[in-house]
């Protein structure tokens, strides 16, 4: 049977309805099937992503309390020799906290100064002290800086769950502070 296009209306018809354009009808939306093959591979991607995010995060916010402890160390030198007395940058093991006192003349003792740094002055969640102060055995321990501008060698180190190890280290001349980094070292 031959038709014309005007002869077989009912073929066209139904060309046209699928066309661009035009709306589909309900029979052809998404299967069930194809529903959940979405639902896995979006689990399956979201299972991934959140790992990484989370251990990002320990790292910028172990970053971040490096940075403050740095801060504090060349807050407290320069506050030793602009003020002409001794300052001590102290470190915490038990508590995982640290903050910086300074000597006050009228009392004859050492106040603890207010913080300059934006967080709390502590260590993040899973990261702790392990040793601090030259002789690192005390549960507190301390960096003394002097008005000449040197302080306490010795080192802080610091440990993670996460196996990342960094260790601060204030030498005495000039109170200079190098930090070493077992993930900056990975990724050389």
């Amino acid at each position: 049977m031959s038709c014309s296009r005007m002869g077989c209306p009912k073929l066209f018809a139904r060309i046209r309805t699928v066309g661009p354009g035009r709306r589909k009808s309900a029979s052809q939306g998404f299967t069930y099937i194809e529903l959940i093959v979405v639902l896995v591979i979006l689990a399956v991607l979201f299972s991934t992503i959140v790992p990484v995010v989370r251990s990002s995060a320990r790292n910028l916010s172990l970053s971040e309390s490096i940075r403050d402890i740095a801060a504090l160390a060349r807050h407290a030198q320069i506050k030793a020799i602009t003020m002409g007395e001794e300052q001590r940058l102290y470190i915490s093991r038990g508590t995982n906290r640290f903050w910086v006192t300074g000597y006050n003349r009228e009392r004859s003792l050492f106040e603890v100064l207010p913080s300059i740094t934006n967080g709390p002055d502590r260590l993040p969640d899973g990261a702790r002290f392990v040793r601090s102060g030259r002789r690192g055995g005390r549960a507190e321990a301390f960096f003394r800086f002097y008005p000449n501008g040197a302080c306490d060698p010795g080192q802080i180190v610091i440990q993670t769950n996460w196996d990342r190890k960094v260790t601060l280290k204030l030498t005495r001349r000039l109170g200079r502070m190098e930090i070493e980094d077992s993930q900056s070292k990975a990724r050389r």
